[in-house]
């Protein structure tokens, strides 16, 4: 609400109830801490493919004041329809025009039936974390996350062919694939760091991934463009078509400094 709802904006008019990156895993974590706590690994993967499969059926079969019944058109699925009913003035973007709520045409992420895959992407990492400290030898570690990878790789952009990967409803094909790609890379990372022993030069990857939603909160609060436009403003007549790069890679430069800063003096910030 602060960071993205534009709550410190102080206008009632601008509040609203984000539906991007932060509410997912909010959501995500949430229910997924709770099923980790109470069940174990096949239950896990029992209400994973429950709520992959509730999801695809809503989808599919269910149609709601002209939303629905197979429609996966940005304006026309059943997840935008229900984001829309039940969120109304408070969706993001959201204005009243003429006692009429409208949203940008371009804002199409969901939030509301979309949290049931939200809660899969995260059980998936938490299987993908039960297998690296469980107490079988490295080599079937590897072996298990590359094959689970490889298999919810193939089964995604098969489902693809009916249920099409959109990442902003965020689809069971989309959450299969991408949880594929993210097993298939710990997979590699895992044999390459851990089993080969290859963890030099790595500290870059720990002062981000230890303090990444400081990272993503951050710069959406500062501003680091104004900052690097205010330190390199007369460079611009120099480097010309340059000056944007230089602009880009200042700001990358700025946020990596305050993480490091953090990561020299260990703190870090938790969901």
């Amino acid at each position: 609400m602060m960071v993205q709802g534009n709550l410190l904006a102080l206008d009632p008019h601008r509040i609203y109830l984000f539906t991007n990156t932060l509410q997912a895993i909010a959501v995500g974590y949430f229910f997924s801490a709770i099923i980790y706590l109470h069940t174990n690994w096949k239950i896990q993967i029992g209400i994973a493919v429950g709520l992959l499969l509730t999801f695809w059926a809503a989808m599919e079969w269910i149609t709601l004041g002209g939303y629905g019944g197979g429609d996966y058109t940005p304006h026309g699925n059943l997840a935008e329809g229900i984001d829309m009913m039940v969120l109304g003035r408070f969706r993001d973007t959201a204005q009243v025009i003429d006692g009429e709520v409208v949203v940008k045409a371009s804002y199409t992420y969901t939030w509301i039936l979309s949290s049931l895959n939200f809660v899969v992407t995260v059980l998936t990492g938490v299987l993908a974390g039960q297998a690296l400290k469980s107490t079988m030898e490295q080599g079937r570690k590897v072996g298990l996350l590359l094959g689970a990878g490889a298999a919810m790789v193939a089964l995604g952009w098969t489902w693809d062919l009916v249920h099409p990967v959109i990442k902003h409803i965020w689809t069971d094909s989309m959450v299969l694939v991408s949880s594929g790609y993210c097993f298939l890379l710990m997979g590699l990372f895992y044999w390459w760091i851990d089993c080969r022993g290859h963890n030099r030069h790595l500290t870059f990857l720990k002062v981000y991934g230890m303090n990444s939603i400081t990272a993503y909160v951050v710069s959406h609060i500062i501003s680091f463009k104004s900052v690097s436009r205010s330190l390199f403003f007369g460079l611009e007549q120099y480097v010309g078509d340059y000056y944007d790069f230089l602009i880009r890679f200042s700001n990358i430069a700025i946020l990596f400094l305050i993480l490091w800063l953090m990561y020299r003096n260990r703190i870090f910030l938790r969901v």
